[in-house]
C-alpha cells in the first residue's frame, strides 16, 4: 500500500511494491524533520510516522502519529542542495528551515531566494569565504568588473549581489 498526500488530501492507492512516503513533520527541536510514513488509518486520517536519524541533527527515531492536517508531503526538490530556494516545489517552512540547516552545517552561509540574499552567521571564520572576488563571480570579459553585462554570479555571495547592485546602477545612470 502506497499513502499519496496532496495539499492535504489523502487518498489510498495500492501497488504492486511496497513504497513509503516521505513527510515533514513538527519537532520542537528543530521546527520540522523528515519523516517516514509507516501506516496510514483513512478513518481517523492518522498518519503513523518514524522520525529519520541519517542526520545530524535528527538524533530520535521515534514513532509517532499525527493528523493529515499537521504534516507536508517531501518534494524531491526538497532534499537538494540548492543555492536558490525559489528552485524548490512545493514550498513552505520546513523544506525552507532544512535547507538553510544543512547549508549552514556545509560551510555555506549564503542562500539566494529569487533576488534576496539570505546570510546566516556562523559565529565563526570561514576560511576562503572573502579572499577572492573572481571566485563568485564569471567574467567572460574580465576587462572590466562594474558595468559588464557579461557578469553573472555562480554561487550566492555578498560580492555577487554587491557587484549586480553596482553595476545595475552605473548602467541606469542618467
Amino acid at each position: 500500500v502506497f499513502v499519496h498526500v496532496c495539499m492535504y488530501v489523502c487518498t489510498y492507492v495500492s501497488v504492486d511494491r511496497r513504497d513509503y512516503m516521505m513527510v515533514w513533520i513538527p519537532d520542537k527541536n528543530h521546527g520540522w524533520c523528515a519523516a517516514q510514513v509507516i501506516h496510514y488509518d483513512k478513518e481517523s486520517q492518522q498518519f503513523d510516522v518514524e522520525a529519520l536519524n541519517e542526520s545530524v541533527y535528527y538524533t530520535n527515531s521515534i514513532r509517532q502519529t499525527f493528523h493529515h492536517s499537521k504534516i507536508h508531503p517531501i518534494d524531491p526538490s526538497h532534499m537538494y542542495d540548492l543555492d536558490n530556494m525559489c528552485l524548490m516545489n512545493n514550498m513552505h517552512e520546513a523544506p525552507l528551515l532544512d535547507l538553510l540547516r544543512r547549508r549552514f552545517y556545509l560551510d555555506k552561509m549564503y542562500t539566494l531566494s529569487g533576488n534576496i540574499l539570505i546570510s546566516l552567521n556562523p559565529y565563526k571564520v570561514i576560511d576562503g569565504l572573502y579572499d577572492n572576488l573572481f571566485t563568485y563571480v564569471d567574467l567572460e570579459n574580465k576587462s572590466s568588473l562594474i558595468g559588464n553585462s557579461a557578469i553573472r554570479s555562480t554561487h550566492p555571495h555578498v560580492f555577487s549581489i554587491a557587484n549586480q547592485g553596482l553595476s545595475a546602477l552605473v548602467n541606469h545612470a542618467t
